[in-house]
């Protein structure tokens, strides 16, 4: 029997950006309910910031859709992960700036 590790890779790259999306995701979530408990106008998100929450999941997706090596593999997956981590970091800071 033949182990994958490229799909496992993939799948646990997938797993790690989910996770992180959803725990950066629950932070700004309680920064937009302080703001809004004290009153205050919670800043939109900049445009940008769907589109580069978007490219972070096809960096994501893009070792299932182009065959890459291993180390390409692993590359994009942390690429994903880091993007989407500075992406929602970036708009946790501006939610807290606005308090």
């Amino acid at each position: 029997m033949s182990v994958n590790f490229n799909l496992i890779l993939c799948i646990a790259g997938i797993a790690i950006w989910l996770v992180s999306f959803f725990v950066m995701n629950s932070k700004i979530n309680a920064q937009k309910k302080i703001l809004k408990e004290q009153g205050k106008n919670i800043p939109k998100a900049e445009t940008s910031f769907g589109a580069s929450l978007s490219l972070t999941i096809l960096v994501e997706l893009l070792p299932l859709l182009i065959p890459m090596k291993f180390f390409a593999e692993a590359v994009a997956c942390v690429c994903g992960i880091l993007g989407a981590y500075i992406v929602l970091n970036e708009r946790l800071i501006n939610l807290k700036k606005a308090q």
